[in-house]
């Protein structure tokens, strides 16, 4: 039978090497690391949230704008898409104790959904 020579003849092969994990190290990591895991899925669902608001924002702006711009064409707005009201009254605007009145209409517009109101100002 033929020995096999060690690649370090100063130290001595044992069974219970210290170079692997033990059991609590490797529990212990896996703690963090689902920690770390919770967190960084907390924060993408918050950014879908986010996403998800910002594009309905800008849907309900689009169909507050379209109403009012339909109004200020002169057509008729659709009724399915967006609320517009007008109500005149007087545009006040003061500067250094000067004051500029203008009369005209005040007019509101909104999507179905409250979600966006834009004004508009028309002069007569």
């Amino acid at each position: 039978m033929k020995k096999v020579q060690s690649k370090y003849p100063n130290k001595a092969f044992s069974l219970k090497s210290k170079a692997g994990m033990t059991l609590v190290e490797v529990i212990l990591s896996l703690a963090i690391l689902s920690m770390i895991a919770v967190l960084i899925s907390s924060v993408m669902g918050l950014s879908f949230k986010v996403s998800k608001d910002s594009y309905i924002l800008g849907e309900s702006g689009s169909k507050a704008a379209a109403g009012i711009e339909s109004r200020i064409a002169g057509f008729e707005h659709d009724p399915g898409i967006s609320v517009v009201d007008a109500q005149e009254g007087i545009f006040t605007i003061s500067f250094s104790g000067q004051e500029a009145a203008i009369a005209g209409n005040f007019i509101r517009g909104s999507d179905n959904d409250g979600n966006a109101v834009l004004r508009y100002f028309e002069p007569q």
